[in-house]
């Protein structure tokens, strides 16, 4: 007997697709930490780029004041 007291049935009972959404659940939960994984991948190619870039400006900024000392010297 059941110990629900409404004329409706338990959730599991007028839920025949329960298993169908733990399953939409388990693929949401893997494209998470598939779009996170991404995100850290892509903030590290981000990060790179805009280490060479300074390092890049550095340079140039290096041997702009070489070539302004020789030209002075």
């Amino acid at each position: 007997m059941s110990t629900n007291t409404t004329d409706e049935p338990s959730r599991e009972m007028r839920d025949p697709t329960k298993d169908e959404y733990l399953e939409l659940e388990k693929m949401l939960g893997a494209a998470e930490y598939e779009l996170a994984a991404d995100i850290t991948a892509g903030n590290k190619a981000l990060d790179d780029a805009v280490k060479t870039a300074r390092e890049r400006a550095a340079s140039a900024i290096g041997d702009t004041r070489d070539s302004r000392s020789k030209r002075r010297g």
